[in-house]
């Protein structure tokens, strides 16, 4: 989670107009996800362009699905998703998703697609290479964009 605020951080600089969503649950009384969320917050409120940044838990199945349908870009970070729900999830509503090259996004989602169907990144490096990439080039992915929808 907090490498998807590292790298919205540096594009912002560059992308001032962009703006990160992020989306979860948060279970509760789970001191974890507690954690999690409050240093999420914490490091938003010291960002130059945090104002940018949105934090959503336990969201509706409604608003879920308005947030996707609002998304251009789809970015997951976790290594090892055993399977990927959240990535299918993000490839049904056409984002450009980005993911893990690890687990379900590598071996069943994303990497094993005939057709190219989003990107799979290693480390910090290659998801920001990806990011600027969309988002200097959003126009020409719709085939990208339909492939996505089609494969989920």
């Amino acid at each position: 989670h907090h490498v998807q605020l590292d790298l919205f951080e540096k594009l912002s600089l560059k992308y001032p107009n962009i703006s990160l969503t992020m989306v979860g649950g948060k279970r509760p009384s789970n001191k974890d996800d507690e954690s999690l969320v409050d240093s999420l917050l914490e490091r938003k409120e010291k960002m130059a362009n945090g104002h940018n940044v949105y934090l959503k838990t336990n969201v509706t199945r409604h608003e879920m699905v308005d947030e996707l349908t609002s998304a251009h870009i789809g970015l997951h970070t976790m290594k090892g998703e055993h399977f990927g729900i959240a990535v299918v999830e993000m490839m049904a509503a056409g984002l450009i998703t980005i993911a893990h090259e690890s687990a379900g996004p590598k071996e069943d989602i994303i990497g094993n697609s005939k057709d190219e169907c989003g990107f799979l990144a290693n480390d910090e490096k290659e998801y920001e290479k990806y990011l600027e990439l969309v988002i200097k080039n959003y126009g020409n992915y719709s085939a990208l964009r339909e492939n996505a929808m089609v494969k989920a």
